[in-house]
């Protein structure tokens, strides 16, 4: 598969290359020139500026989330200014470029040049070790998490991607310590998750662990989520707080759990065929830039969590938070998908670290 893909990519790079890397073919009757005063995209399309390049962002998250934050306030000024302009970055918010999954397969072609996309749908795209990151109570806390993944843990989870998927993740950090909400009883033990339909992302782990706590996961796209909810047409989510806050789903959901069964990291990921286009000095701007961004993006998750929680408790929604003891039990409820860690993760190294951190 590795191969496959790495024989395709040089292929595309090749084609790129043999038309000057950003240029469309020509229409008819035109001279296959951009018009004075223009410049071309990596993407293929022109635009009016100095731009050399044009760098469209995406994912399914909103403009007033710490992602939209992420990528609007930070990354798109950082690199537009530190690149001289030769870099435009286009933001797209709110899946209008598509879901996950489809804003990757856009990377793949380089359709769409970056993302802020959650490590559990990467890895459905042959990179199983990715799940390691998303095993459940794998880091004792959020700066546990940040630290691990900044480092060696970190560092290995980047590994390969560029062969396998396309893509080469430059930063990681946080999609949200997912909790549980629902629509029909507050939730203090794994007991009370028995016979409620949760939504979950289209991905192994996600599935496992809702399995573990007696619940049945239904993978639905994030875009329909909240009509789903609101149709009944599943019970529940496992969204953090922010997320159920910036969407609305406390508008259709009456409990909250903060169980915190496990982290999901966010990649800022960028089109290999994009990155191999850069020169290295504009390369080393977006990494930087995506380093920035992302840094950043911490400090805001946590601002914007302690500002949703008392709106959504005025609205109605109840917020319950476990005890130490409570908090053990989902623990053990969900042991069983470390005992399944081989085949969802598939890959010794990635299971020894993550092992290795669980037993902490």
């Amino acid at each position: 598969m590795k191969k496959k893909f790495l024989s395709l990519t040089l292929a595309l790079m090749v084609v790129l290359a043999s038309t000057g890397c950003s240029k469309t073919s020509a229409p008819a009757g035109s001279t296959g020139k951009p018009d004075a005063g223009t410049s071309v995209s990596s993407s293929g399309t022109q635009s009016t500026g100095e731009a050399e390049f044009i760098l469209k962002i995406a994912g399914t998250y909103n403009e007033e989330s710490f992602m939209g934050i992420e990528a609007n306030d930070y990354f798109k000024p950082y690199v537009e200014e530190n690149s001289n302009g030769r870099i435009k970055v286009e933001v797209y918010c709110n899946s209008v470029l598509g879901s996950d999954r489809e804003l990757i397969e856009a990377m793949q072609l380089n359709t769409v040049q970056a993302a802020i996309a959650p490590v559990n749908v990467i890895a459905n795209f042959n990179m199983p070790k990715l799940n390691a990151i998303s095993m459940p109570y794998l880091f004792h806390d959020r700066e546990d998490a940040y630290a691990q993944l900044d480092g060696e843990f970190g560092e290995y989870m980047k590994e390969d991607l560029p062969e396998v998927v396309g893509i080469r993740a430059l930063k990681w950090s946080e999609s949200a310590i997912r909790n549980l909400s629902n629509s029909k009883r507050a939730i203090t033990s794994p007991d009370d998750c028995k016979g409620l339909k949760f939504r979950v992302m289209e991905a192994a782990i996600d599935m496992a662990i809702i399995e573990s706590l007696g619940g049945s996961p239904t993978p639905m796209a994030f875009n329909e989520l909240y009509t789903g909810l609101q149709q009944k047409t599943v019970d529940g989510q496992d969204n953090g707080l922010v997320m159920t806050y910036q969407m609305k789903f406390y508008e259709v959901q009456k409990y909250y759990t903060v169980t915190e069964q496990y982290f999901l990291a966010n990649g800022l990921v960028v089109s290999e065929l994009f990155w191999q286009s850069l020169p290295e000095d504009l390369q080393q701007v977006v990494a930087d830039g995506a380093e920035y961004a992302l840094t950043e993006g911490r400090k805001i998750v946590v601002e914007q969590e302690e500002t949703c929680i008392p709106v959504m408790e005025q609205a109605g929604m109840e917020i319950t938070y476990l005890s130490d003891e409570q908090r053990d039990a989902f623990k053990d409820a969900t042991k069983p998908v470390w005992d399944r860690i081989g085949e969802i993760v598939k890959d010794e190294k990635a299971i020894e670290m993550a092992t290795d951190l669980y037993n902490r």
